[in-house]
C-alpha cells in the first residue's frame, strides 16, 4: 500500500500518517490487532545437497571436460584446505592443458578441474583427473609444504596492481587469509583429498566425449 500527500510540510503529513497505522482493527470475526504481538519469522535454516551426475553433448572435435567435486562455504577450514589442493594440482604437468576452479559461496561450494584435449583422448583425461584428486591422499610432506608455501604468496600477491601490493592487502584483508592458510595441517588436507575422492562427482563434457564414464 502507498499512501501520497501533495502541498503538505513532510513532517506534519508524517504524523497524521502515523495514526492511521496503529492501534487498529479488522472488522468482522477478527481480534483487535494493536493487542497482539508483533509477529516473528523464524528463518528457514537451509542446507546443501550435492548429487553427482553427468552432462554429455557429443560432437565432432577436441574434447573439453569439467569435472567438479563439493567445495567448502567461504573463510571455513576447508575453504582454506581446498585452497592448498587447488594449487597442488595447479603446479602438476599433463599432457592436456587444464586449469582449476575453486569457488566458494556463504554456506558451500564447488571445487572444479577444466581440461581441453585431443579428440580420442577424453577417456585418458578423464581417468587422469580422477586419479589425480585420488593421489593427493598419498601426497608427500614436502609437497604439501611446498603448494602450501606457494598458495600463501600467491594470495598476499593476489590482486595486487600499480597501486601497489601493501594498499591491495589492505583492501582484500589477504594478511588473514595467509594466515589462515598457513594454520592447515597436512592431516587436514589428506583428509579432504580422501573425501574429495570418495565424493560423487560430477561431470561435463563437450565434444569427443567416448570413453566418459557414464554414472
Amino acid at each position: 500500500m502507498t499512501l501520497v500527500g501533495t502541498g503538505i510540510e513532510h513532517s506534519v503529513f508524517k504524523n497524521l500518517a502515523a495514526g492511521l497505522f496503529s492501534s487498529f482493527s479488522v472488522e468482522g470475526n477478527f481480534p483487535e490487532l494493536s493487542g497482539l504481538a508483533p509477529l516473528t519469522v523464524e528463518p528457514t535454516p537451509q542446507t546443501v545437497s550435492w548429487k553427482g551426475g553427468e552432462v554429455r553433448n557429443p560432437s565432432p572435435g577436441d574434447s573439453r571436460l569439467l569435472v567438479s567435486y563439493p567445495g567448502a562455504a567461504v573463510n571455513t577450514k576447508e575453504d582454506f584446505a581446498l585452497q592448498i589442493i587447488k594449487t597442488m594440482i595447479d603446479k602438476k604437468r599433463f599432457n592436456f592443458c587444464h586449469k582449476v576452479y575453486k569457488n566458494t559461496y556463504s554456506d558451500a561450494g564447488v571445487f572444479s578441474v577444466r581440461a581441453a584435449t585431443k579428440e580420442g583422448t577424453s577417456a585418458e583425461t578423464y581417468k587422469a583427473i580422477l586419479s589425480t584428486v585420488s593421489g593427493l591422499r598419498s601426497a608427500s610432506v614436502a609437497d604439501f609444504e611446498a603448494a602450501k608455501l606457494n598458495t600463501v604468496l600467491d594470495n598476499l600477491h593476489s590482486g595486487s596492481d600499480a597501486f601497489g601490493l601493501s594498499s591491495q592487502i589492505a583492501r582484500y584483508g589477504r594478511t588473514d587469509n595467509a594466515k589462515e592458510i598457513g594454520s592447515v595441517t597436512f592431516d587436514e588436507v589428506k583428509a579432504l583429498a580422501d573425501k574429495l575422492s570418495k565424493s560423487d562427482h560430477v561431470v561435463i563434457a563437450n565434444g569427443d566425449v567416448r570413453g566418459v564414464s557414464k554414472f
